[in-house]
């Protein structure tokens, strides 16, 4: 009976640990921020921490940038940062943060 549990857990276990999670219809893997469909997903619960999130995200991908704008937009029902930055070597560009897990609670 012991084996029988012990064999349950240790499948349930590497069932959990291969299965991969999408979100926002982010089928690619790519969490780069070129686009809606491969936006960063800030997993924060409050609106201060995945500002700051998205703010550290953009320090760590691109040193040395400089924000030109910031904009709420909604894609098929999910809200989006999107973050105009102009980067190190003066390229200008859009990112895309889902901001799902924390757009709207405190």
């Amino acid at each position: 009976m012991k084996k029988t549990i012990w064999a349950c857990v240790v499948s349930i276990f590497l069932f959990a640990c291969s299965t991969s999670k999408t979100t926002s219809g982010n089928t690619t893997g790519v969490t780069n921020g070129s686009s809606y469909a491969n936006a960063v997903l800030i997993y924060e619960r409050s609106e201060g921490k995945g500002i700051a999130k998205e703010y550290e995200w953009l320090k760590a991908h691109y040193p040395g940038h400089a924000v030109v704008s910031q904009a709420l937009n909604n894609n098929k029902g999910v809200p989006y940062d999107i973050i105009t930055i102009t980067t190190s070597d003066g390229t200008q560009k859009k990112v895309y943060f889902d901001i799902s897990k924390f757009f709207g609670k405190l």
